[in-house]
């Protein structure tokens, strides 16, 4: 029996069941404008940004801030361009 990666669409309705209802939706929105971003929840909730020299890790024990920090991040940065700040 094969393992479900953390993007697989049942991993992922699990981690958005986690979600404060208030922040559910900001959730969505953000995967689907940002897929290379993988957020997951482990204890406090994670995100790991693809950079051009490797990767980032976001670590907050609450949802809001961890999208908030990705936000700044995002909007710091024009679209084309790799999240360096």
């Amino acid at each position: 029996m094969g393992t479900l990666g953390a993007c697989d669409p049942a991993v992922l309705a699990v981690i958005d069941a986690c979600a404060p209802a208030d922040q559910a939706g900001r959730l969505k929105r953000f995967r689907q404008a940002h897929p290379e971003v993988e957020i997951i929840k482990h204890g406090p909730w994670e995100a790991t940004v693809p950079e051009p020299d490797g990767e980032r890790t976001i670590v907050r024990w609450e949802l809001r801030d961890l999208l908030d920090k990705l936000d700044e991040l995002f909007l710091a940065v024009p679209e084309d361009a790799s999240v360096t700040a």
